[in-house]
């Protein structure tokens, strides 16, 4: 490779990697104003459930960093109780940004295709340097639903992003149908998603 194919190549990359961030920008604004304009009653345990996994996600990533939560608690100054008054609204947020994704995916008829689930087990063995019939052994059916609802509200932030439109989606009724044990186990279920 000469140093103008070099030079060419970083330039794309960098151009690709701003294009994917002034993507996310905008679907987390548009999201932002459709969750303002949408009326949600969040069940009381669903949240409960939302901020402690929140709390464990935070955990393991200050764990995987080398401090403990305690260790990071005393450094910023905080007791338990206002680090989880912290944690409490944004853990509400994610919650009412998850059920109006899920609410657009079902509104506009969004489907995930098993190419799709192919795609994403692939990405996943890869990452954890598996071979790919070995992660598929250790992936539950659970697990395997909960990666299809992850990759429909994926689906639906892209249309968002691509419409730019509001779609008329009622998640509050999702959440009034929400079984208090089924939002736990949803929560425990779905670590990493509600904190894109």
């Amino acid at each position: 490779d000469t140093l103008a194919e070099y030079k060419a190549e970083i330039e794309k990359n960098i151009k690709e990697r701003k294009t994917l961030e002034n993507k996310s920008v905008a679907e987390k604004e548009i999201l932002k104003k459709i969750v303002e304009n949408s009326q949600m009653d969040i069940p009381d345990l669903m949240l409960d459930a939302q901020v402690e996994q929140s709390t464990r996600d935070f955990a393991n990533r200050m764990e995987s960093n080398g401090i403990t939560i305690d260790q990071y608690l005393n450094l910023v100054g905080q007791t338990p109780e206002q680090f989880l008054a912290e944690i409490r609204p944004v853990a509400l947020n994610q919650i009412k940004e998850r059920l109006t994704l899920e609410a657009i995916a079902k509104a506009e008829n969004i489907e995930v295709t098993d190419e799709m689930v192919e795609e994403e087990l692939n990405k996943m063995a890869e990452v954890y340097k598996m071979d790919l019939g070995k992660f598929k052994e250790f992936l539950t059916d659970k697990e395997r639903d909960s990666m299809k609802a992850d990759l429909a509200v994926g689906k639906a932030a892209d249309f968002i992003y691509e419409n730019g439109v509001a779609v008329e989606a009622k998640p509050e009724e999702e959440a009034e149908e929400a079984k208090p044990e089924e939002a736990k186990e949803e929560a425990e279920a779905k670590p990493e998603e509600y904190n894109k």
